[in-house]
């Protein structure tokens, strides 16, 4: 998606919000904030596609390019 279709989605969004939000912010719920442990977890999820632990890493056996 490029700067151009995103402004499109943009514009539509600010004059009809999807109803998830509208009902959610009708409502009052607000999603919960995240903690670095979410961050974390995320990375470690992501390394790990790869093949990257933190103990690879750590000992130098991973380049990162």
């Amino acid at each position: 998606m490029g700067l151009r279709e995103y402004a499109i989605m943009w514009r539509h969004w600010s004059d009809h919000p999807p109803l998830p939000l509208m009902v959610a912010g009708y409502l009052g719920i607000k999603p919960k904030p995240k903690t670095p442990a979410d961050n974390e977890s995320g990375l470690r999820e992501l390394m790990g596609m790869f093949g990257v632990t933190p103990d690879k890493l750590a000992a130098g056996t991973v380049r990162l390019a």
